[in-house]
């Protein structure tokens, strides 16, 4: 009926004026559906996105999926470390690759770079990059978030321990710790930046890491972790009461009501270490509209904020890093202002050769323990 009235009252314009008409709605219905279509540009696609499982996954589903699939995208998770990722990736050479977007810790870029998986970054389809510095765009990479490492331990145990807060790694060797010291194996990235920690406070470095090596086996650690979860459990169960960690697990266990505190050990000068968590597109995946999309995505300044406040990591923007200042949490914890970030190691891990570590792990400090 409404087309009917519509046909009827058109007829009663001069055809000059109804020609005039015709065209605005054409423009009128144009300038509607545009923003529309443009919404669901990505129609179709799958986005296979390599990660670590658990919480940072789940964060990430709640976080920046929805802006993709706003675009009509739809986002799966291939979960593993990046060193698992990487052997996905070459046992796939000559195939479709297995996943689109990889995320990688500091300490895996020379294996991922030497095994070329990664294609260029178009920078110019990643607008939120021109929103952080510099130094976190690289060729083939982009980082998207900072994790800050150190001493967590249950404040309420030391307390009543008579313990002080611990200042230096070779505080966890004291006699009333036995046994409940944890330390991060060597092929996660807590395990490496721990390393290299320990390493400088007794003479080591990035490039001499077996005085860390030694200096682990002698705290006499109870147990080794492979991953924070299980950390956590055991910090809640009182089976662990002081572990090298990262602080956003500490800032997530203060949410759960348990009394951990942090220590950032003095390294040259500097609190604590950091690196990077960076995104990388892979070679020959095909979804490369999508996959910069994700990216960029990710680095906006209310994703980054979000997953600042859920996984604890330090964001690459500072606009972010600025807002998450007001929550007293994370101002408690976390580097927040730039001066602050800018007081902390960042040990470039990516010149540290994973293999040989592993070896020399195995050989100081997994052999002696048993």
């Amino acid at each position: 009926m409404e087309t009917m009235a519509m046909d009827q009252s058109m007829t009663a314009v001069p055809v000059g004026r109804r020609r005039v008409l015709a065209f605005g709605v054409a423009v009128l219905t144009l300038g509607l559906a545009g923003p529309a279509a443009a919404q669901r540009d990505l129609e179709g696609v799958t986005l296979r996105v390599a990660t670590w499982g658990g919480g940072w996954a789940k964060n990430i589903e709640t976080t920046i999926q929805p802006q993709l699939e706003a675009r009509g995208a739809k986002v799966e998770y291939v979960i593993g470390n990046p060193h698992e990722n990487l052997a996905k990736l070459i046992a796939a050479r000559g195939q479709k690759p297995p996943f689109d977007v990889m995320e990688l810790s500091e300490h895996n870029r020379r294996d991922i770079d030497e095994a070329g998986v990664l294609t260029a970054l178009d920078y110019s389809k990643i607008a939120n990059a021109a929103g952080i510095d510099l130094r976190y765009r690289l060729p083939t990479m982009v980082a998207n978030s900072a994790t800050i490492d150190g001493i967590a331990y249950n404040a309420q145990k030391f307390q009543e321990l008579g313990l002080a807060p611990p200042r230096t790694y070779a505080d966890l060797a004291d006699p009333r710790l036995k046994g409940r010291v944890s330390f991060a194996d060597a092929t996660i990235i807590q395990g490496v930046k721990g390393i290299v920690a320990i390493a400088y406070e007794n003479g080591g470095s990035e490039d001499n890491l077996q005085p860390g090596l030694d200096a682990v086996r002698r705290l006499d650690v109870g147990s080794y972790y492979n991953a924070s979860t299980k950390l956590f459990t055991q910090f809640k169960s009182g089976d662990v009461w002081a572990a090298h960690w990262h602080v956003g697990w500490v800032i997530r266990a203060r949410q759960a009501g348990m009394p951990l505190a942090m220590t950032f050990p003095e390294i040259k000068g500097q609190r604590g270490v950091t690196s990077n968590v960076w995104l990388g597109i892979i070679k020959g995946a095909g979804n490369d509209k999508a996959a910069h999309a994700f990216i960029n995505e990710y680095l906006g300044p209310k994703a980054q904020e979000a997953m600042g406040r859920e996984t604890g990591s330090r964001p690459v923007s500072q606009a972010a890093a600025d807002a998450l200042a007001k929550d007293p949490l994370m101002a408690e914890f976390l580097p927040l202002s730039a001066d602050a970030f800018a007081r902390v190691y960042y040990s470039d891990l990516s010149k540290i050769d994973t293999g040989a570590l592993l070896d020399a792990w195995n050989r100081s400090v997994v052999r002696r323990a048993r």
